[in-house]
């Protein structure tokens, strides 16, 4: 057998874990970052701002989850208010309604069922795009 593809797999093996680990730890930090910046656009009233040619910007959405978890109660409420399409797709397909009908149109009892929050995150792009 030919140890030589043994030693470069176990090479490429402990690379990839390597780099697998890096990139968790660079991931907790970029989110550690984008919540400060959050935080930091939030308290300076802006939504964007340019710098080294790139534009961070803050992208907000609305979103739904079954309220206190309860998700017998929340595909019920859909049922209910005769929304049973939604229920194969869940939050995904929950989260697309709400985007789409305003909060007077949305049925009360359907929405005590379903948890509404907003979601932020921060992304980054060449600036002028």
């Amino acid at each position: 057998m030919d140890t030589a593809g043994l030693t470069r797999y176990i090479e490429v093996r402990d690379a990839r874990a390597a780099l697998s680990a890096q990139d968790r730890k660079l991931k907790d930090e970029q989110e550690a970052l984008a919540e400060q910046i959050i935080d930091g656009f939030t308290q300076e009233g802006i939504s964007s701002l340019n710098i080294h040619g790139r534009c961070i910007y803050i992208s907000t959405s609305e979103k739904a989850r079954p309220a206190g978890g309860d998700h017998v109660a929340a595909v019920r409420a859909l049922f209910d208010a005769g929304m049973d399409q939604l229920v194969t797709l869940g939050s995904q397909k929950m989260s697309a309604f709400l985007r789409a009908t305003p909060p007077e149109g949305r049925d009360a009892a359907l929405m005590a069922a379903w948890e509404v929050y907003e979601s932020c995150s921060v992304g980054c792009r060449k600036a002028g795009e």
